[in-house]
């Protein structure tokens, strides 16, 4: 009887240690690299589509087309979204477009965006 009671306390002081061990500091958190957690939803428990367009990097843009015109009035699709100089498309700028590439500012970076080629 006094054998388990003595068990029964080491098995606690087990329990207890290791809890204490794996403090909320110790727990895995997902590095996302500025980029949008997988694992979050992508529409809210209110039914509203989440928008992550804020959170793009250079590498998710996609220059698909260009149509160059007088002055300011060119125009590129860019992940499907037509943009002119001076449109926002995430945290960029539309600075400069020419008839294979389109240049970019982030801030105080100028970042080149070629368009892909067909195959």
């Amino acid at each position: 009887m006094r054998l388990i009671k003595i068990i029964n306390i080491v098995c606690c002081l087990i329990v207890i240690a290791v809890n204490v061990s794996f403090s909320e500091e110790d727990i895995l958190k997902y590095d996302d690299q500025g980029k949008r957690d997988p694992m979050l939803p992508l529409v809210s428990a209110d039914g509203i589509i989440e928008n992550f367009d804020d959170s793009l990097s250079i590498s998710d843009l996609s220059l698909e087309g260009v149509m160059l015109g007088d002055g300011d009035s060119s125009l590129v699709i860019i992940n499907g979204k037509i943009v002119k100089i001076k449109d926002k498309i995430g945290d960029f700028t539309v600075h400069e477009i020419k008839s294979e590439k389109v240049y970019l500012i982030k801030g105080n970076k100028i970042f080149e965006l070629q368009l892909k080629k067909e195959e």
